[in-house]
C-alpha cells in the first residue's frame, strides 16, 4: 500500500496567485480595449457613411432644382447669402426657396413647406450660396454646406464635413414663370418675404425664412 504525505505537497503561493491575477487583469484589459476600439471604429464608419449619403442626396436635390429653374431670384448676381430663391417655370412650385432652419435644410414651393434633411440623422450647421453668374444669360450658383453627425464615442464625439458644388442653370430662352409679375423675394429685417401667383393674383407667402 502506498501512502502520500500531503503535508509536504507544494501549493500555490500568494505571490504566484497575485502574479496570475495581474496577468489576467492585463489580458482582460487588452481585450476590452480592443473590443471598445472596434465598436468606436464601427460607429465612426457608420456616422461618416450617413453624412456622405445625406450630402450626396442634398447635392442631387439642389442641383436638380437649380438646373430646372428659369432664373435665380435671391441672392442677386455677385452676392452671397444663406437663402436660395429660384424662379421656376411651373406655377405649382414658383418660387422655390431653399434655406437653413433649426439645423435642417428646408424647401418652400410657393407656400408649401418640406424638409430636405432631418436632424435625427444629421445637422446642417452652415448653408451658403453665391451667385457666380457672368451675365444674366448664363446664370450659375456656388453652393456650400456643412453637415454634422453626433457619433457618441469618447475619442470623437462628433463628425462634420463640408461639401460644395457649382451649378449652372439650363439655358431657357423663353421664360414661363412669374405670369403674375409678382414681387421677387427680398430680405426684410432678417426675414425673406416673397409672393406667388394664385388665380392670376399675387399672394404673400405665409412661410418665411431667415436671411441673415
Amino acid at each position: 500500500m502506498i501512502f502520500f504525505n500531503l503535508k509536504h505537497r507544494r501549493g500555490t503561493s500568494l505571490i504566484e496567485l497575485i502574479l496570475f491575477l495581474g496577468f489576467f487583469a492585463i489580458a482582460s484589459s487588452a481585450v476590452l480595449v480592443l473590443l471598445f476600439g472596434t465598436m468606436e471604429q464601427r460607429k465612426r464608419q457608420e456616422g461618416i457613411a450617413v453624412v456622405d449619403q445625406t450630402a450626396m442626396q442634398l447635392l442631387q436635390t439642389i442641383s436638380h432644382r437649380v438646373r430646372a429653374a428659369e432664373r435665380i431670384q435671391y441672392p442677386v448676381r455677385g452676392s452671397t447669402g444663406s437663402v436660395l430663391a429660384l424662379q421656376m417655370a411651373a406655377n405649382a412650385d414658383n418660387p422655390t426657396v431653399i434655406a437653413l432652419q433649426s439645423g435642417s435644410l428646408i424647401a418652400v414651393e410657393r407656400d408649401e413647406f418640406s424638409m430636405l434633411t432631418s436632424t435625427d440623422e444629421v445637422e446642417v450647421t452652415e448653408f451658403q450660396v453665391q451667385v457666380t453668374s457672368a451675365s444674366e444669360d448664363r446664370p450659375s450658383v456656388y453652393v456650400y454646406f456643412t453637415l454634422k453627425k453626433i457619433l457618441g464615442i469618447p475619442s470623437q464625439p462628433e463628425y462634420s464635413r463640408s461639401f460644395e458644388t457649382l451649378i449652372s442653370l439650363f439655358p431657357d430662352d423663353e421664360l414661363q414663370g412669374d405670369q403674375c409679375n409678382c414681387d421677387i423675394p427680398v430680405c426684410n429685417v432678417g426675414m425673406l418675404d416673397w409672393q406667388y401667383c394664385n388665380n392670376d393674383v399675387c399672394v404673400d407667402s405665409t412661410e418665411r425664412v431667415s436671411c441673415p
